[in-house]
């Protein structure tokens, strides 16, 4: 849901504020209120967005931005395309536009489905054909039950929707290949598009001199439907994207792209593949270079081996959207006509569907294991990260709810997720690192969004990043994205009140800055103005992503004098570290402060939190993600019941009973589990797990 929140922005019409929504693993018919009276007031549209302190570049990327709602159905501007031929020996022919500045060639299909169900098979570009590139393809079937339309960005769908989409700056040399980007999309595998406007490669690829790319794949049942016990067809969206980078290596140098410096990127779900891409041996030769944004595969703590449960997570799901779809059989869900495509995606979010099962061609081992082989990975080099307060995201899914979990859950959440897991110990270790009294001022609204934003994503990136380091010496690089501008969804969810906007940034808040579409769309959403340091720290992680795209090394070079002077982004050293942090400044400052050995380049114009309190150990110190053996029964064993349960909070011994169980039921049943079978390697998902991976 905050995906789309993100996509599309937040309804204006007062009287549509309280409406049905979807969360998995719950009651769909569950009414939930997300813009309240009190967060009303900050959802406001406004005419007046550009600031005139801009300079002419800044003003010449406005406009740019604002073209990019022309994939949106509220455009207001568009300006005149150019026709453009890309024309191969083969007779070939792909008709695509010219548009300042920008050469963009879109919806072209790179593989089919065939069978529903079955794995694509890559297409090459037909012989003497010209294909005309100027529209979006069709978007894979997505599942969003109970969103009305206004929350998602309306696009034709089909079953054969693999396709992508390609920007290049204009008047390139075919003799000077450029660095390809390729972007892969997040959305919890069930949800989004390489469409979607924020995702607009034009200003990424003009002010960078890159090409950029970006692609859909098949998402929920019909991208991970796993067809019997041995896992055939359960990674089919994963093999899409191999697909589509076969069909780079193929074609995109008739474009003018350099198939030799191929670099993935991706967030959340798009970030977990691209965690799973770089240690398949399929994906030997595909890409070169990996950017990992608040999602990987190795460290999730829900990624673990549980044996003698074989098969049954995955028969479990496909038996239960099979009762959900009114067929009797697997063989009567992949035909067509009995099931159509939209019926079986919808009713697989219904039935809480998000499993992959462990396809042995595709990744041979659980991650955890071909991670501990340099032989396994397949980029040279890593740039891995998260935002400073992930789980601010979800606080939009229903603030009153959240507020009160809050106030009550946090030892309750530490309990049930770390402590079942880990054992009391590690659990009362993770206690005394976020309790609000110690570390938040008695904040217990900022003390349950960070543990959560920590747990989930930002503590498990960090510890890959730890652990690849010796693997791929001195060329893996983190960060921390910790700015708060209008474009963050805690602005969507008028959640401003409840939060610290120096710092905080929540999930999905990054992605407008590496794509440079901040001001594309969000203007006709929000209250409020993109300031002239929103733009400068846009331009600066473009120039660095760009640039590690193109070396591996993310630092600005001498002549790049168009940005402001940057502190150097050191590697993460190769010995084994504790998961501490030191933290760099970005832009605005040259401070580094040394008060540990793992550097995490700070992109943000005020002051992070964990910067500000350096004698405060950091918080994913007390998570053991990397000092597990793959083998260990603590991973083995998810059942398995800490030996002493943790105190009760004061604070929730001091409130009614009743409703404590009330607001314990409700984290449970939101509470996400994904299980990996070290059989069948099943991975399922429910609840917040699903949507700590949307974006997504």
């Amino acid at each position: 849901m905050a995906y789309w929140f993100l996509v599309s922005g937040v309804h204006d019409d007062p009287d549509r504020h309280e409406w049905i929504f979807f969360e998995v693993g719950l009651d769909l018919t569950r009414s939930a209120v997300f813009c309240n009276e009190r967060s009303r007031a900050h959802y406001l549209n406004f005419q007046q967005f550009h600031n005139t302190q801009h300079n002419e570049k800044r003003r010449n990327m406005k406009l740019t931005g604002f073209t990019l709602a022309v994939a949106f159905a509220t455009a207001k501007l568009a300006t005149a395309q150019t026709p453009l031929a890309v024309d191969f020996p083969t007779g070939a022919s792909v008709i695509g536009s010219s548009e300042n500045g920008v050469d963009s060639f879109l919806g072209i299909q790179y593989a089919t489905v065939g069978d529903r169900f079955s794995r694509s098979i890559q297409l090459d570009l037909p012989d003497d054909v010209e294909t005309i590139a100027k529209e979006y393809g069709s978007n894979c079937h997505q599942a969003y039950p109970g969103l009305p339309e206004f929350l998602y960005q309306p696009r034709q769908e089909a079953e054969e929707c693999l396709y992508l989409n390609i920007w290049r700056p204009s008047n390139i040399s075919l003799e000077e290949p450029l660095p390809i980007m390729v972007w892969i999309h997040g959305g919890g595998f069930m949800i989004g598009s390489g469409a979607d406007a924020v995702y607009n490669g034009s200003n990424l690829a003009r002010s960078q001199h890159v090409m950029v790319i970006t692609l859909n794949y098949r998402l929920g049942a019909l991208g991970f439907l796993p067809q019997d016990d041995t896992g055939v067809g359960a990674m089919n969206g994963i093999y899409d994207q191999l697909m589509a980078l076969k069909w780079v290596q193929s074609n995109a140098a008739g474009f003018g792209g350099n198939v030799d410096e191929v670099t993935l990127l991706g967030e959340s779900a798009g970030g977990e593949s691209i965690c799973m891409l770089s240690v398949s041996p399929l994906a030997k030769g595909l890409f070169h270079r990996a950017v990992l944004q608040s999602g990987e595969c190795r460290f999730n703590h829900w990624m673990r081996d549980v044996p003698n449960e074989d098969y049954e997570y995955a028969f479990e799901a496909v038996s239960n959207l099979i009762n959900a779809t009114g067929v009797v059989s697997l063989d009567e869900l992949k035909n067509s006509s009995l099931v159509d495509a939209a019926s079986l995606n919808f009713m697989s979010a219904a039935v809480g569907w998000s499993v992959i099962v462990l396809d042995r061609e595709i990744l041979p081992e659980h991650p955890r294991v071909l991670y501990e082989d340099p032989e396994n990975i397949v980029p040279s080099a890593f740039l891995v990260g998260a935002n400073s307060n992930e789980d601010t995201t979800f606080m939009g899914v229903s603030t009153d709810i959240y507020l009160q979990l809050a106030e009550f859950g946090l030892n309750e959440s530490i309990h049930s997720l770390v402590g079942s897991m880990y054992g009391s110990q590690i659990a009362a270790d993770v206690w005394d690192a976020y309790n609000a009294e110690d570390n938040y001022d008695n904040d217990v609204t900022a003390a349950f969004s960070q543990f959560h934003g920590d747990w989930y994503i930002r503590c498990p990136t960090r510890a890959f990043a730890s652990h690849v380091a010796p693997l791929v010496p001195e060329n893996v690089y983190m960060y921390n994205f910790a700015h708060f501008s209008i474009t963050d969804p805690m602005m969507f969810f008028g959640l401003a009140p409840f939060v610290d906007t120096t710092t905080w940034s929540s999930h999905l808040a990054m992605n407008p800055f590496v794509f440079g579409t901040l001001d594309g769309w969000v203007h006709d959403f929000v209250n409020g103005s993109l300031t002239q340091e929103d733009w400068d720290l846009s331009d600066e992680i473009m120039t660095r992503f760009a640039n590690f795209a193109k070396s591996g090394n993310p630092n600005v070079v001498a002549d790049q004098s168009d940005v402001t002077p940057l502190v150097e982004w050191k590697p993460v050293p190769a010995g084994r570290n504790e998961i501490t942090t030191s933290f760099l400044r970005s832009s605005s400052s040259s401070v580094e402060a040394s008060n540990s050995s793992l550097p995490v380049l700070v992109f943000s114009l005020g002051t992070s939190q964990l910067e500000a309190l350096p004698e405060k150990t950091h918080q994913c110190a007390a998570f053991p993600f990397d000092s597990v053996d793959v083998n260990s029964p603590s991973i083995t064993n998810s059942s398995s019941e800490p030996e002493n349960e943790l105190a009760v909070d004061k604070q929730d011994a001091s409130n009614d009973q009743a409703t404590k169980e009330e607001l314990e039921g409700a984290l449970h049943s939101s509470s996400g589990r994904i299980v990996w079978n070290s059989e069948q390697k099943v991975v399922c998902v429910t609840g917040f797990a699903l949507l700590f991976l949307l974006g997504f």
